[in-house]
């Protein structure tokens, strides 16, 4: 399945907080705590190393709890790419998660990301 993401904007930032509301905040916050980010951090790791161990950690925290917010994350991927919430729900289960991970990748939510981070510290 191809797919492409458009630049995340500000109307984003509505549809990610519910995604987040109903993945738990704690549970998204936990991912900046985690041991592995923590040691980065405090070796002085650059940006990346640390924006990446941060992005598989919500990555899993995504997964883990993908039933909570199905339809929203649908919905949310629709209105971020050039497909239908039909055709990402008929989608082969690779092809999804794949889309996850992408997103999480994607260099527009790393910043939304780091910028969040800065309200978690």
């Amino acid at each position: 399945m191809e797919y492409k993401f458009r630049r995340l904007e500000a109307k984003d930032v509505f549809p990610m907080s519910r995604i987040i509301t109903k993945i738990g905040f704690k549970e998204f916050k936990e991912a900046f705590a985690d041991e592995n980010v923590q040691k980065n951090i405090s070796s002085k790791k650059s940006a990346n190393a640390i924006g990446m161990a941060v992005m598989l950690n919500i990555a899993g925290i995504v997964i883990g709890n993908l039933s909570k917010c199905e339809t929203d994350l649908y919905e949310f991927f629709a209105s971020v790419t050039d497909l239908s919430a039909g055709e990402i729900k008929e989608a082969p289960l690779a092809d999804f998660t794949n889309m996850i991970v992408d997103l999480v990748k994607h260099d527009d939510f790393k910043d939304f990301l780091k910028v969040v981070s800065k309200l978690l510290k």
